[in-house]
This record gives structure tokens, C-alpha cells and sequence, in this order.
């Protein structure tokens, strides 16, 4: 009896421990998260207080990490790391403006599921100083803006039926026109973050994607000479450039109307940084098939965001 009873006991060890074993889904091709390149200052540069008239000399490192899975190519995109918030005049002219000149590889998810890291990379500014004479103590804020070009990937299985009116139990097993999708977003702060199929017609289904901004800094038109210009003035704001397309090998194809360059590819406006809907229309063959094709989408845009820090400056005379 008590051989039984341990037994038992084994067996449920057993379930309950296999039953708390993570696993990270295998059908998900990215790692997640809603960031690109983040930034934060390194420790003790800048320090957290500075001296007037020329008494302390000091650097500042901005460390970049790559917390999206866009790989960034110092000589394909565009980066550039600023400081705001000082007259450098004040602080004996020093360089206030550096390219991001290295690749900085994104984080991924390998084929057993792991996840793993992004680079990190710093960019250092120096020769820092404070020149001028002050009557008692006073601070600044001093803020870190990277301005970058990044890009989301997003794949999701879609329904091709043939015979739209299909509705036999064998082929809604395979896969449904009436169903709302989970888009599988790589890590980025620009994102599809809602995706519906449903039949619109003779061998044609529709497509209702929903952009939307997922992260915490601003959206800008890749290419635009007004870079990552905040100003209310600035019509580059809050524009995506989208890619559609699905597999060579399917017979069937689709067009978006908003999208001008063949209605695979185009601008789109996030008015206001709100979500923005684009529909597409998937037109099938005629051969009675049956399956599903990956749909995939690239948001490619230019995406400025900061960090700051308040210094104080101390009055020597004062001492």
C-alpha cells in the first residue's frame, strides 16, 4: 500500500513539475517588446554636479542599447545622438552633435526560443567645462535626443479559399475568410497591432490593418531633411512608409488603395500619432485551393526620442 501511495505521489511531482516548465512559443518568429534603440547616460558622465568658472572639466556618454529586433546599419541608416538644453559657449564650445557611426544588431530569438540581447554601443562627448562666474548655486537639464532610422516586420498567416462561400466543416479546419488574426510584430516601436480577414466578394477577401505607435517617443518620415524636428510646423511628423506583399509562389495577390506606389507600398499618415487603418483587398485564383500564405508588412520610418538629466552647478566662491 504504501509503495502504491509513493507511486502516486511520484506521478504528481511529475505533472506539477512539467507543468511549470516555461517553454517561449516556437510559432512566434520574434522575440517582442515595443522599443528600438534606448538611451540613458552613463554613470557618473555627466556627474551629478559641476562647478562654476572653470573648476571642473567633465564628459557625457550616452549608452545605446538595441532593444528591437532591427538591425541597425551605421552605413545604410541614419543616426545621430544630440545634446539639448546647454549653450555650449558656456561650457567652452565643446562637439554637442555625433553620428551613431557603428552597427548596433538588434536582439532574436533563435530556432530553440531563447531570446537573446541587442548591442550596446556609447557614444562619448567631451572636453566639457563650465566657464561662467555664478552667484550661488543653479542646475540646467540637460537632454540626450537620438534621432534613427528603424523598421518593423510583421508576418501573419492569412486565408486563401478559393470558393469564398466554402463553408464545410473539412475546410474551416484549415483555415477561415471571417476571423480576426494575430499579427506577429518583431520588436519596434511602430506596430500592427490589429489585423481582420473577411470576404468581400468573388475570389476576394479584404484586409483590415491597424498601425499603431506602441512606444514612448515621436514618429518621423525616413528620408526627411527636417530629420526629428518636433516643431508643430513640421509635415514629416507621424509618417510610415508600408510594404505589403505575400509569397512568389501564390496565385494570389493584393492591393491596397492607400498605398501609392502599386498598392503594395506607400506612405501613411498617423494623424496625430493615433492608429491608423489601411484596408487591403487579396484577390484569389480560381482553382478551388485551400490554404495559407504568410502576409507580410515593413513599416520603415525615422524615430527621434530622449532622455534627460538635471545637473547642478555649484558656486565655488561660495565654498
Amino acid at each position: 500500500m504504501r509503495k502504491i501511495l509513493f507511486a502516486v505521489l511520484l506521478l504528481a511531482f511529475f505533472v506539477v513539475s512539467c507543468g511549470q516548465k516555461q517553454v517561449t512559443s516556437a510559432f512566434d518568429p520574434y522575440a517582442g517588446g515595443n522599443t528600438g534603440l534606448a538611451l540613458s547616460f552613463q554613470e557618473g558622465n555627466p556627474p551629478e554636479e559641476i562647478f562654476d568658472a572653470g573648476q571642473y572639466p567633465f564628459g557625457i556618454g550616452v549608452i545605446i542599447e538595441n532593444k528591437g529586433e532591427y538591425d541597425f546599419v551605421a552605413s545604410r541608416d541614419y543616426g545621430k545622438v544630440s545634446l539639448i538644453g546647454l549653450n555650449s559657449a558656456y561650457f567652452g564650445n565643446p562637439e554637442t552633435s555625433k553620428a551613431i557611426d557603428v552597427d548596433v544588431k538588434g536582439k532574436r530569438k533563435n530556432f530553440e526560443g531563447t531570446i537573446i540581447d541587442g548591442d550596446i554601443t556609447s557614444i562619448n562627448f567631451e572636453n566639457f567645462n563650465y566657464q561662467q562666474d555664478i552667484f550661488g548655486n543653479d542646475f540646467f537639464t540637460l537632454r540626450a535626443e537620438a534621432c534613427y532610422d528603424y523598421q518593423t516586420r510583421v508576418s501573419t498567416k492569412i486565408c486563401i479559399k478559393e470558393n469564398v462561400i466554402e463553408t464545410s466543416k473539412d475546410a474551416d479546419k484549415i483555415c477561415k475568410l471571417n476571423e480576426v488574426k494575430s499579427p506577429k510584430n518583431s520588436g519596434a516601436p511602430v506596430q500592427i497591432t490589429s489585423l481582420s480577414q473577411n470576404p468581400a466578394g468573388q475570389n476576394k477577401a479584404s484586409l483590415l490593418l491597424v498601425i499603431s505607435h506602441v512606444g514612448t517617443g515621436q514618429i518621423y518620415k525616413k528620408g526627411s531633411q527636417r530629420f526629428c524636428d518636433d516643431s508643430v510646423t513640421n509635415v514629416d511628423k507621424n509618417i510610415v512608409y508600408v510594404t505589403v506583399s505575400l509569397p512568389e509562389d501564390t496565385d494570389a495577390t493584393v492591393n491596397c488603395p492607400a498605398l501609392s506606389e502599386g498598392g503594395v507600398a506607400g506612405y501613411v499618415n498617423l494623424y496625430n500619432g493615433a492608429p491608423r487603418t489601411v484596408t487591403c483587398t487579396v484577390t484569389m485564383g480560381n482553382e478551388g485551393k485551400i490554404y495559407e500564405p504568410v502576409f507580410l508588412v515593413t513599416l520603415d520610418y525615422l524615430y527621434g526620442e530622449y532622455i534627460e538629466k538635471d545637473i547642478i552647478i555649484k558656486d565655488v566662491s561660495a565654498g
